[in-house]
């Protein structure tokens, strides 16, 4: 008998699959993700040296040890973190967080008191929904020139609400000149890092709860910078990336499919090129 599921559930499984590094095939010529990420971290430090980011006081390096398990070493200290990852990835994959590919930080603090210079339209957390963006109810607010040049958005930016429904995310696709407030974290990645690999994981963390369980407050969350940074992200090759990304975007619309038909069951089988829906 097959197994049967709500569209949801189907995504769901697919994005499991996809940061798992199930979804598509493996090939043992991709660059390993280990290159890539010193790679990046050259870069960083470069920009760094040139102004354009902040060094993180809080700099962390994740590795295996001898044992072939996962260790974080944060300054001096240095401590297994096998159990806190949420899953077993590829041996050509590694375990980042997101800072460390990214330059990310929250949004302008509004104040129609203080605030100065030149009226410019702004996003919020409305704006952002579920991995697009909402451009029917723009607000401006006065910005300072240093405020345009450190808030403007530039194409491919990952958009995450930092309040309200915290996680929510997309990508900014556009070239037109937008801004951003503190209610969403910007995430600009480095060295051709795809934005949507890291929106899909999001998505799938979304899903299971884990970004709910680090953001603080009770009755009303914030997914706040540290527990931004705090998660653990898998980070495959790039042309891996690239792969993914594009089975997903190609089993989107037979999942629009399936949900509006609602009585197709659905089998799923892993091979080696990857999820079948039939």
């Amino acid at each position: 008998m097959e197994d049967r599921m709500t569209a949801q559930q189907l995504k769901n499984s697919i994005l499991q699959m996809a940061v798992q590094g199930k979804l598509v095939p493996q090939d043992p010529n991709d660059e390993p993700a280990s290159v890539l990420l010193e790679r990046i971290r050259k870069e960083k430090e470069q920009l760094i040296k040139d102004g354009k980011i902040k060094k993180n006081k809080k700099e962390s390096y994740i590795f295996r040890g001898a044992d072939n398990l996962h260790y974080e070493q944060i300054g001096n200290e240095v401590k297994c973190i096998e159990d806190e990852l949420p899953f077993e990835i590829p041996d050509n994959w590694e375990w980042i967080h997101i800072n460390d590919v990214s330059n990310s930080y929250l949004g302008k603090t509004l104040n129609k008191v203080k605030d100065v210079g030149k009226s410019v339209p702004y996003l919020c957390s409305i704006n952002i929904q579920n991995n697009i963006i909402i451009l029917d109810k723009i607000k401006t607010a006065l910005f300072s020139d240093e405020e345009m040049d450190k808030y403007k958005l530039e194409k491919n930016d990952l958009l995450i609400c930092e309040g309200g429904d915290v996680g929510r995310a997309a990508i900014w696709e556009s070239e037109e000149d937008m801004y951003f407030q503190n209610a969403l974290h910007r995430v600009r990645f480095i060295n051709k890092i795809s934005p949507y690999f890291f929106l899909y994981a999001l998505n799938y963390y979304k899903n299971i709860k884990v970004i709910e369980k680090v953001s603080k407050g009770v009755t009303i969350k914030h997914f706040v910078q540290g527990s931004l940074f705090s998660l653990y992200f898998p980070l495959p090759p790039i042309v891996e990336q690239k792969r993914i990304i594009n089975k997903i975007k190609e089993l989107e619309p037979l999942i629009e499919k399936y949900k509006q038909t609602k009585v197709a069951p659905v089998s799923r089988t892993i091979n080696k090129k990857g999820l079948k829906i039939k």
